[in-house]
């Protein structure tokens, strides 16, 4: 099949991320994106708080015409979700009586949580929160992060001596998430971050 041009009849369908968290990571995953993605294709970010599975379904069917993506934390290992039908998961999760009529495409899970993104690398983490009162032996040194337990906590125990305080995810994540190195977002540092990459960047793709 030949490869199609972008011509003058044609868009681009905007993408929204309904994910899980509040109103001021919209910041961190607008610089973090821009760094992967064209200005004028950045997803919109819609924060869901904490029902971004309800955001996703409601925007489903008010906004038909749109894109929309989940991107949730796991709370779970990397091994649980291998092979697996992902929005099933969430079926059981919900105790929902039946599994909604949506593509697997459309999820995108955070494991365990979106912390397991800034400890691939620790050394941004040193030179935010500042050298002095940093345990860095509290972060385990896996190369594939999604492998960590308990990330969020791990991260806390870490950054409680600092002079930036404990790590807070409303006060310190939108930053970190501007200074993701995305150079080291792969298979085996991230796979599932590395899929969320990955498929923005072949969604980009123009509709007739």
């Amino acid at each position: 099949m030949a490869k199609r041009s972008v011509g003058r009849n044609q868009i681009l369908k905007k993408i929204w991320i309904h994910y899980e968290g509040n109103r001021a990571l919209k910041v961190g995953f607008r610089a973090l994106f821009g760094r992967l993605l064209p200005l004028n294709r950045i997803p919109k970010f819609v924060p869901g708080e904490a029902e971004p599975i309800r955001s996703f379904f409601n925007s489903i069917k008010s906004y038909p015409d749109h894109n929309h993506l989940l991107l949730i934390d796991s709370d779970k290992l990397v091994e649980e979700f291998s092979n697996k039908d992902l929005f099933e998961i969430i079926r059981l999760r919900k105790d929902w009586k039946k599994r909604p009529k949506v593509s697997n495409d459309k999820l995108f899970f955070m494991i365990q949580s979106m912390e397991a993104w800034f400890l691939i690398d620790q050394q941004i983490l040193i030179d935010y929160f500042g050298k002095q009162g940093f345990k860095k032996n509290a972060l385990p040194k896996r190369v594939n992060t999604e492998e960590i337990e308990n990330p969020y906590t791990l991260l806390q125990t870490a950054t409680e001596g600092t002079i930036k305080g404990e790590y807070n995810k409303t006060q310190h994540a939108p930053e970190l998430l501007a200074l993701i190195n995305t150079n080291k977002i792969s298979e085996k540092t991230a796979p599932h971050c590395k899929r969320l990459f990955d498929a923005l960047t072949q969604k980009l793709q123009p509709l007739d």
